[in-house]
């Protein structure tokens, strides 16, 4: 089944991957990071996780890039999953729902 996505669902699919690896890049000392995307059940899931350094989700950060991120997947009606722990690298993982978007 192929979809195609509303403009306003396509970037901030794009603004939150670019966001999140740009993160990476930048704070964790990744080696390696992978990015997986997945159709099912109408929705769309993306798994974006790093070998880095972690972080502790429970602290306030002070930049503005995790309050964007989820406020980019609560726009278009999404969940957000952050898992990470320090020394230990980070999973983020993203759902957007896409009915109706053939």
């Amino acid at each position: 089944k192929g979809v195609i996505l509303p403009n306003e669902i396509r970037r901030n699919v794009l603004l939150v991957t670019k966001e999140i690896v740009h993160n990476a890049i930048k704070y964790s000392q990744a080696k390696h990071i992978g990015i997986a995307a997945l159709l099912a059940n109408d929705h769309l899931t993306f798994t974006i996780a790093d070998d880095g350094t972690g972080f502790n989700v429970d602290m306030l950060y002070p930049g503005n890039g995790l309050k964007n991120i989820s406020h980019r997947v609560q726009e278009v009606h999404g969940t957000l999953a952050i898992a990470s722990a320090e020394n230990n690298g980070c999973v983020f993982t993203y759902t957007i729902p896409v009915v109706g978007t053939t």
